[in-house]
């Protein structure tokens, strides 16, 4: 056993003795002075340190298992402009983990992935980095991964477009990560303002924040055929689309994606402001859909068009948005949801929950749908009133106008006072003091508007 060890303390000595760090400095003080000459000099195991300051590179490739690394690790200290003229970064085959960190790349410009392509298997991190204006003709304005394995960690992606997928990035096959990220004012002609999941794969992201990003489809995100989803702790604010204003799910699977711990706020489309799911059978959990504007239907969320594949929803809070048609939560053709400890209120325009021609199907149980505009309990879902813990009583929230679905401690969704049906909602008890009382419609109207 002893020689055994001194054999493996042997063979990773020698790996780290191997390893280099090659310093590029535009100022002349490094090994080089181009990004490219170091790339160009790295090996696997190597490291590429770039000094602070502004590189007009493009047309770089990474070899595998290579770190490429602003000297302070933070996207203010390297800058990467391309003009224009190309993209910065290509990553591709099979091999060791390629690590990109702390770098801001802008200006790139390709067919495919603006700044960076990873395709071929490559196997990369892009970590602390910030992705300012790029621009794709097709898919991925600053970044595009085919058959690869990515990770997305605290990145920033401001200003970048595409036409067709991923105005900021678009991801194929494959399986990515994406946590801790920013996405703010990116857009795409056509599907996923965002991100973009394609044909398949496993995907998660976590952590993220998806604010004024525009596309015809899924003005944050678009999910499409084939992809294996979730989402956990996101906030979608602001975004815009004809369909799916904060998200839009196309999978084609029969389970998933599962949503959880997200806010929806703010956002807008003509179908589905929220969320607009198509062909997916999503599940949220803890979430929160709230101020959004639809100008047809489904304020907080649409669903429907494949029979089999449900909407679930557990402990959500869909309240104070707006739709002419179901301005909580519009159930399409072949629409199914089964709520329950949910709650719909202060919805604007159409009534709470509304089913196509009475043809979707509504499973609710421990609900409370309360003030809504158009009505509550009416039309096929009329007779689940007082029928499994579901009621229609205001939930007492402590500040909605602020965002806050908190509820108070006196509140008939609070699980002391819920009937046996613990808390119902996102949100649980964050104020006290207030008791439940009547109210009219007109005072709700003047208190949500």
């Amino acid at each position: 056993m002893r020689t055994v060890i001194v054999v493996l303390m042997i063979i990773v000595a020698g790996g780290v003795s191997n390893a280099t760090t090659i310093v590029v400095d535009w100022g002349g003080g490094g090994d080089y002075e181009t990004i490219r000459d170091g790339l160009g000099a790295a090996t696997d195991g190597d490291t590429v340190l770039v000094i602070c300051g502004t590189y007009y590179e493009h047309g770089m490739s990474v070899p595998a298992g290579v770190v490429l690394t602003s000297e302070l690790g933070l996207p203010d200290c390297v800058t990467v402009d391309c003009g224009g003229n190309g993209r910065a970064l290509t990553c591709s085959g099979t091999g060791s983990h390629i690590t990109i960190r702390g770098l801001t790349f802008t200006g790139g410009h390709a067919d495919h992935g603006g700044a960076v392509l990873c395709y071929g298997g490559a196997n990369v991190s892009l970590e602390e980095c910030e992705f300012q204006s790029n621009h794709s003709d097709t898919t991925g304005g600053a970044i595009r991964c085919d058959d690869s394995t990515a990770l997305l960690d605290g990145c920033t992606f401001i200003g970048n477009t595409s036409y067709n997928f991923g105005g900021a990035v678009y991801f194929v096959r494959g399986a990515a990560e994406v946590t801790q990220c920013s996405f703010r004012d990116n857009e795409v002609e056509f599907m996923g303002g965002a991100l973009t999941f394609d044909e398949g794969g496993e995907f998660a992201v976590s952590e993220c924040q998806f604010l004024e990003n525009c596309a015809h489809y899924g003005g944050g995100v678009a999910c499409y055929y084939g992809t294996s989803m979730s989402f956990d702790g996101c906030l979608f604010d602001g975004n815009h689309a004809t369909n799916g204003g904060g998200l839009y799910l196309r999978t084609g699977a029969d389970v998933g994606p599962a949503i959880a711990d997200c806010q929806f706020y703010r956002n807008e489309a003509v179908h589905g402001a929220g969320i607009r799911s198509s062909s997916s059978a999503p599940r949220l959990d803890r979430v929160v859909l709230a101020w959004n504007v639809a100008s047809f239907e489904g304020g907080g969320i649409q669903h429907g068009t494949s029979p089999g594949r449900e909407l679930v929803l557990n402990n959500v809070t869909c309240s104070d948005n707006e739709a002419t048609q179901g301005a909580g939560m519009w159930l399409g053709v072949n629409g199914t949801v089964r709520a329950s400890k949910s709650i719909v209120t202060f919805n604007r325009g159409g009534v709470g929950v509304a089913l196509h021609y009475e043809s979707g199907v509504a499973f609710l149980d421990c609900t409370d749908i309360y003030g809504n505009e158009g009505g509550d309990w009416v039309g096929a879902i009329a007779g689940q009133l007082g029928v499994g813990g579901n009621i229609a009583l205001d939930p007492l929230f402590c500040d909605s106008s602020a965002d806050d679905y908190g509820i108070h401690d006196t509140s008939p969704c609070a699980p002391e006072h819920s009937g046996g049906c613990d808390l119902i909602g996102a949100m649980g008890i964050a104020c006290c003091g207030t008791s439940t009382e009547q109210t009219s419609w007109g005072a709700l109207k003047a208190a949500h508007r």
